[in-house]
């Protein structure tokens, strides 16, 4: 066995996540509801107006200190493929496309079609991702840890490391979001959530710029501009 940062993992078990192109990273306790980070004020007051508002749950405010596994490649321009698809995902998407349980032909607002790559992170519902993606990736990294997509939390402090999205390219990377795994309901009622929260490395003007959410079930569950990324609990 060995140990690395407090966690105890066979050499055999790191060796796959490695392979896989995970990548062991500590997240240090922060609260959002108290502090702010660099340059993310907008998305972060958008955050605490909804916690108020009884849409986005209190945790979602709260990174816990964590050490997992995660991909930490960065989140590519609009439709590029991620570049290590090939050694996790990418097979899994592709088996998932080629039987038709993840449509690979998308509409761009109400007449562009769009035609991915069937190895393509882009427009997956979050459904997809937690009923066929996860648990084929719990199988493919021979693990029964917990496989599940960042929180929005630990996506933002991301983003504030200059991490995972860059924010200073001048081209439609801008439109590119991800899912966060934070739920995202209907104000006053958490009964059922009606979709997820999402985040960018956006800079543009808008009121919460960065972070939103996007609707999980219904026609208009995917967007060609959306992907994702996982983590796997390790402690």
């Amino acid at each position: 066995m060995s140990k690395e940062q407090g966690i105890v993992l066979a050499p055999e078990e790191k060796k796959v996540f490695e392979e896989a192109g995970l990548s062991l990273y500590t997240f240090p306790p922060l609260n959002l509801g108290e502090v702010t980070l660099p340059h993310l004020d907008a998305e972060i007051s958008w955050l605490r107006r909804h916690v108020e508002e009884g849409s986005v749950n209190a945790g979602s405010l709260t990174l816990m200190e964590r050490t997992v596994f995660m991909d930490m490649q960065p989140c590519p321009r609009f439709l590029v493929p991620y570049h290590d698809d090939k050694k996790l995902l990418g097979p899994i998407l592709s088996e998932a496309r080629n039987e038709g349980n993840i449509p690979r032909d998308l509409l761009w607002g109400s007449d562009v079609g769009i035609k991915l790559p069937v190895n393509s992170r882009w427009g997956v519902s979050y459904d997809e991702i937690v009923s066929i993606v996860i648990p084929q990736a719990k199988v493919a990294l021979k693990t029964d840890k917990k496989v599940r997509l960042p929180s929005v939390a630990e996506l933002l402090y991301l983003v504030s490391r200059d991490q995972v999205f860059n924010v200073n390219l001048a081209d439609h990377s801008l439109a590119t979001k991800e899912w966060a795994g934070d739920p995202f309901f209907s104000a006053n009622d958490m009964s059922s959530a009606i979709g997820n929260l999402t985040v960018s490395g956006s800079v543009e003007k808008f009121a919460n710029r960065g972070v939103s959410w996007w609707v999980c079930q219904g026609d208009f569950n995917r967007l060609p501009t959306l992907g994702f990324r996982l983590v796997v609990e390790v402690e």
